[in-house]
């Protein structure tokens, strides 16, 4: 094995043995706690990929008969339920259960009933979608029902989401908000967060499951740093930058969220958001980004710099770029980044690396 390589800034690449071992070393509920860390840390895209991998290769698994395994939910169960006080908690990438008439590890049932060639958790979605774009409310009901049966988890925010579009569209304004609320509970996005509170005004009672969205997220949640995270940008997305920042130094929340933080604090705060960006995203920038996230960087620093000027703080802009381009200076990328945005002299000629 040749040697590890060590960036100028940052740790040395772990050997595979050495990530071997590592792994050898934890129990199977760390290892499932680590992978939901990893997976919540990557972009949408990547995350999503490897989210529907790992769905697609449980599926495959748990095809196969096993004895005294469990059925799946009916269809109808999922939506009809009014939102438990208390539950055990099921994680998100968790197996989901075989379809009771899936007769191969190849194939799976389709919400119609009928054995088609295997779909991905995207393809039912997909079709929940076209049949609301094409107005049929029941059937768009009956496919994400019986979707959420075969694909209980990973997406589930998604399917209940277009599972109150439904009810909503058939005026059923409580029923749509029930729906959106199991998604919720179980994938507690910002974009759930969202379609929650369009559809409880719709059913007159946001201020209620607002602050029931809230304590969910906020005490003693499962899955404590994805909640937290998602807590700091809902609170953005409410106008509450402040509320926002102390949520953030309350508990940890992904580096994802940092950034997001810093360009919430940009226009009202920006000294705040000086030094959000200080402590908390450049230490970041050890590692390559992807190209999205190259792309919020730039963004985020955009506004650090109007906002900064704005209250008189250009100076504080200039010496964080400054600090940036010292510590940074072999990281060509970043270089790159700055000189193009006109906040550098000089780049390295040797490409930005993706």
């Amino acid at each position: 094995m040749k040697g590890a390589r060590r960036s100028p800034q940052g740790p040395a690449d772990v050997g595979r043995a050495d990530l071997d071992a590592a792994l050898e070393a934890l129990d199977v509920d760390e290892l499932r706690a680590f992978l939901v860390e990893a997976l919540e840390a990557l972009d949408e895209g990547p995350r999503l990929r490897l989210q529907t991998s790992l769905l697609q290769r449980a599926a495959t698994r748990n095809a196969a008969p096993r004895l005294g395994a469990a059925s799946p939910p009916a269809a109808g169960t999922v939506a009809n339920a009014s939102p438990p006080a208390s539950r055990p908690r099921q994680g998100p990438l968790a197996p989901p259960p075989a379809p009771p008439t899936s007769p191969t590890p190849t194939r799976l049932a389709s919400p119609s009933g009928s054995v088609a060639p295997q779909r991905t958790a995207f393809d039912y979605l997909a079709e929940v979608g076209a049949h609301l774009a094409a107005g049929r409310a029941d059937d768009a009901i009956r496919c994400a029902e019986a979707s959420l049966a075969i694909w209980p988890h990973g997406l589930k925010g998604r399917f209940q989401r277009k599972l109150g579009e439904a009810y909503a569209a058939k005026g059923q304004p409580d029923r749509a908000v029930e729906a959106v609320w199991m998604g919720f509970l179980d994938d507690p996005e910002p974009e759930t967060f969202r379609t929650l509170r369009r559809r409880a005004k719709e059913a007159g009672a946001w201020p209620a499951w607002r602050q029931r969205a809230i304590d969910h997220l906020a005490i003693e949640h499962p899955q404590a740093k994805k909640a937290a995270s998602a807590l700091v940008e809902i609170f953005l997305f409410e106008g509450k930058p402040l509320d926002a920042l102390r949520e953030a130094r309350r508990r940890p929340i992904f580096p994802r969220a940092w950034l997001v933080l810093a360009g919430g604090l940009a226009a009202e705060h920006p000294r705040e958001a000086l030094a959000v960006f200080d402590e908390k995203v450049v230490p970041q920038f050890t590692s390559t980004p992807s190209r999205q996230r190259l792309v919020d960087i730039v963004k985020v620093l955009r506004a650090l710099q109007q906002g900064a000027e704005q209250a008189g703080l250009g100076e504080g802009f200039k010496a964080l770029v400054a600090k940036i381009r010292r510590d940074f200076e072999r990281k060509p990328w970043l270089m790159e980044v700055l000189a193009k945005e006109g906040w550098a002299e000089s780049a390295g000629r040797g490409g930005a690396s993706r």
